[in-house]
């Protein structure tokens, strides 16, 4: 299972993720976490990159830099201002990945992990900047965000939501509300969908 994300560079499109339908114009950035059902209606000529990364290289990266969890609590869709993506080098550090990507010369993997972290930090600082009104959604996402880690290696097991939300050392009620607020479901739907998701 793959955390992805998108970014359009030019044309316009809808992208569609779990229940929510909206249009995009770029450039834009994307983020799907991994479980997610999405999909994309592009119109002809879009150009842009895809990158997806792997839970496993997600955990490797969440040591690294605990932020980026939050990146992938919800699926999101960040509509970016040319000056503001001027001032990034997220354009530059997509091409790096992509060409390092057809290379196969040593040093290869170590190159690929370093573009994949200049990538995420400029995606990390687009979204933190990003105004909110509510104070406690840093929190919010991260606590969604290792809802969904926890629900990824677990949810073969049939645990009780109780069952999770001691594993966080959090009441059920701040686990549901967190994951209403932020992924717009109940904890037990996003359990359900993903076990509907293994059994498609």
């Amino acid at each position: 299972v793959l955390h992805q994300i998108v970014f359009v560079l030019r044309g316009r499109g809808v992208v569609q993720a779990e229940s929510a339908r909206a249009q995009f114009r770029p450039p834009a950035l994307m983020l799907m976490p991994a479980g997610a059902v999405h999909g994309f209606e592009f119109e002809p000529g879009t150009t842009g990159y895809v990158v997806s990364i792997s839970s496993q290289l997600q955990n490797e990266l969440l040591g690294r830099e605990p932020e980026i969890g939050a990146l992938f609590a919800a699926p999101a869709t960040l509509e970016i201002e040319q000056s503001e993506l001027r001032g990034t080098d997220l354009v530059q550090s997509f091409h790096m990945l992509a060409r390092e990507y057809e290379r196969s010369s040593i040093g290869h993997d170590f190159a690929m992990q370093g573009w994949l972290s200049v990538l995420l930090a400029n995606v990390l600082r687009l979204a933190r900047q990003r105004p909110t009104a509510d104070p406690f959604i840093g929190q919010r996402r991260q606590l969604v965000s290792r809802f969904n880690e926890l629900v990824e290696n677990r949810f073969r097991k049939n645990e009780s939501l109780a069952t999770y939300a001691r594993e966080m050392k959090v009441s059920e009620s701040q686990l549901r509300n967190a994951c209403v607020a932020i992924a717009g479901q109940t904890p037990i739907r996003l359990v359900h969908e993903r076990i509907l998701l293994e059994a498609k």
